[in-house]
């Protein structure tokens, strides 16, 4: 592993790699997921992406809700306008998902 922190020393602790306060998580399948839910380790669930700024967009949910939800095969959901705003939070002009003309 690279250390994008400095020194080169790394903990590991269940199943992550530690430098200092800061958790380098590995990915998840959905079985260790839910795994970590039910015995409480995980307690939220950030499904979130990257809007055309580079900040991080999306929304928590409850881990027992979200396990709940992809078992029963619905999505999580969000607004694709929040792919195209600018740094105010206002519609970026020339995209037809984030106009006002489309009620955002």
């Amino acid at each position: 592993m690279s250390d994008a922190l400095g020194d080169g020393v790394f903990s590991y602790y269940r199943g992550a790699y530690v430098k200092g306060r800061h958790r380098i998580a590995p990915v998840l399948s959905f079985d260790e997921l839910k795994t970590e839910v039910d015995e409480g380790a995980i307690d939220t669930v950030v499904v979130a992406f990257t809007d055309m700024q580079g900040r991080l967009l999306g929304k928590r949910l409850h881990g027992e809700f979200f396990v709940e939800e992809i078992e029963a095969e619905h999505a999580i959901e969000g607004c694709n306008y929040l792919l195209a705003l600018d740094m105010e939070m206002e519609p970026t002009p020339g995209y037809e998902i984030a106009s006002w003309e489309q009620g955002y």
